[in-house]
């Protein structure tokens, strides 16, 4: 589900304690709802994934992608491994911005 929600070989998220969490913007959300009973919270203005209340109502699991800064964080924890993409965690070139030039495609 993880990649069929972010289009990405995974998700990174952050686990807070929801009484830690302080909205600054409740704007405009809504929330995708599958039959399988997984659903996510977006914002309806941009689209970007909402933090989820999670673990009965005690943790809130917030989409890393939604930091604005570069908390001083470490990788916890690798969930659902057994589903992983075939291609997650390939040893391909890695590339600071855009890559080189693509001339090579078809």
């Amino acid at each position: 589900m993880c990649r069929r929600a972010t289009g990405a070989g995974s998700a990174a998220h952050l686990l807070a304690r929801a009484s830690d969490l302080r909205w600054t913007d409740t704007g405009p959300q809504g929330e995708v709802q599958l039959s399988s009973g997984y659903g996510r919270p977006f914002c309806r203005a941009c689209g970007s994934p909402l933090p989820e209340v999670v673990h009965d109502g005690a943790y809130v699991r917030i989409p890393a992608g939604l930091l604005g800064d570069h908390p001083s964080l470490k990788v916890a924890e690798h969930i659902f491994v057994g589903s992983a993409a075939c291609w997650a965690g390939d040893p391909a070139p890695s590339f600071e911005g855009d890559g080189p030039p693509r001339t090579d495609l078809p």
